[in-house]
Parts: C-alpha cells; sequence; structure tokens
C-alpha cells in the first residue's frame, strides 16, 4: 500500500513536471525584433535614433519589418540586420518615411541650397555629442552647391553673423577655389561625395525631396525643399544617421 502511494504520488509529481513543461514550450517566444528595438532606443535615443511622440514599440515594429524586407533579409533577421532596420527607420530628427517625401533625383538636386539658421539646431539629435554647447562656435547657415558634372562646393558660417548667402550667385566665389569636392547619385537618393584632399574618405547621404509642405518638430518643410541623413562615413557602415541637412533652394 505504502508502495502504491508512493507511486501514485511520483506519478503525479511527473505528471505536474509535464504540464508544466508543457505550458513553458506553449508560451509565446520573447519578440526579438521588439527586444532589440528597445534597447536601440534606451541606448541611442536622441542621439542617432528619434520618434516623434510617444510610440509604443507595438506600433513602431512594423515599420523594422518592412524595412527588413526591403533589405532583402527573409526568415530569421541576425541582431546586426535589426540593428541597420532599426537605424534606417528612425534617424533624428524624424523619420523620412513619410507620404510627403521621396527619394531625389540627380535633377532634384542639382543646384545651390541653403540650410537654414533656424533649422540648424536640428543638425545632430538632441542628445549627441555633435551638439554644440558654444553657440558662438555653432554653425549659422550653410550653403551647399551641386553643380553640373558632379563639381560641389560649400559655404559655411559660424557664431553670431548674418547669413550672406541670398541667393545661388553668392556661392560663386568659392568656385574659384580648386575643386577638391565632388558628388554622384545613386539609386534612392543615395548621394555620394568624393574629395581629393583627403586619403579613403567615405560620405553617403539619403537625400529626400518634399512633395508638399509639412511640418515637423519646429521645422516646416516646404514643397521642393530637401532633407538628407548622413548615413555613412568613415567610422559608421550601419546606416545610422548622424548628420541632417535641412535645404532650400536658392535662385
Amino acid at each position: 500500500m505504502t508502495s502504491s502511494r508512493a507511486a501514485g504520488a511520483l506519478l503525479a509529481a511527473l505528471s505536474a513536471a509535464l504540464s508544466a513543461g508543457l505550458a513553458i514550450a506553449q508560451a509565446p517566444a520573447p519578440d526579438p525584433v521588439a527586444a532589440i528595438m528597445l534597447e536601440m532606443f534606451r541606448e541611442h535615443d536622441g542621439n542617432t535614433l528619434c520618434m516623434l511622440g510617444d510610440v509604443p514599440v507595438s506600433a513602431a515594429r512594423p515599420q523594422v519589418i518592412d524595412q527588413l524586407k526591403a533589405n532583402g533579409v527573409g526568415g530569421s533577421a541576425t541582431r546586426l540586420e535589426m540593428e541597420v532596420a532599426t537605424w534606417t527607420r528612425f534617424p533624428c530628427p524624424f523619420s523620412p518615411y513619410r507620404a510627403e517625401l521621396v527619394p531625389a533625383t540627380a535633377a532634384d538636386l542639382e543646384g545651390v541650397w541653403l540650410f537654414p539658421h533656424d533649422s540648424q539646431p536640428y543638425r545632430h539629435g538632441p542628445k549627441s555629442p555633435l551638439q554644440p554647447t558654444d553657440r558662438n562656435r555653432a554653425i549659422a547657415c550653410e550653403a551647399v552647391g551641386y553643380y553640373p558634372g558632379g563639381e560641389m562646393r560649400t559655404g559655411t558660417v559660424v557664431g553670431n553673423r548674418a547669413c550672406p548667402f541670398k541667393e545661388a550667385a553668392d556661392l560663386d566665389p568659392a568656385r574659384k577655389k580648386p575643386r577638391v569636392a565632388s558628388w554622384s547619385m545613386g539609386p534612392n537618393g543615395r548621394l555620394k561625395v568624393a574629395r581629393t584632399d583627403i586619403k579613403d574618405y567615405v560620405e553617403e547621404w539619403d537625400v529626400y525631396t518634399a512633395t508638399r509642405s509639412f511640418h515637423a518638430l519646429n521645422l516646416a518643410i516646404g514643397a521642393g525643399d530637401l532633407v538628407a541623413y548622413l548615413r555613412r562615413d568613415k567610422d559608421n557602415d550601419l546606416n545610422a544617421s548622424t548628420e541632417f541637412r535641412h535645404l532650400q533652394r536658392l535662385k
């Protein structure tokens, strides 16, 4: 009898253990995409990752899945692939994946552009170590010229000074200097900049054209404006955006 009771107790314990194991096996596995997104935003929020408003991961996750598909990732994605997809979709100061923006073409880009004073605070993420701590050393405005034949010129004003770039001709003096920078436009708005004065130079931007006006944060983006995200340099091959430009055409 004692042996029977012991056997019964053992069977009950075994049954309980098997039942517990079955419950664990049937429980939903942790979502690796959501987990990595949360981890990345804890570490990089406001630096190389930004999101407008308080958006739950469940709402943002489908965008990362779409980007994985766009990157040709099928089946289980690696951690690196999920990180690249997250950085691609949520750069600072706002995501370019919105209805008002389309990838720019070489024809869209050609011309002279102003990165105005009021947009300069968004050049880097709000928590980026590249944000200037001394406003007297901050960039006040910047002109960028993308001329035919790949010629590229820039003009930058630093500190509390009036911006001298009012029309396209104001960048002409820069064209009298030796040419060291060139530009070329690849597929999907990927702008590549080459320099002859810096060895192994790498600079690639994703550039978008605004098809209609919109507001993001305190930025007023006009129809025809460009927004650009620095996606690749010598120290960054993860498609994380480390710099932003808002460009308005000068005539």
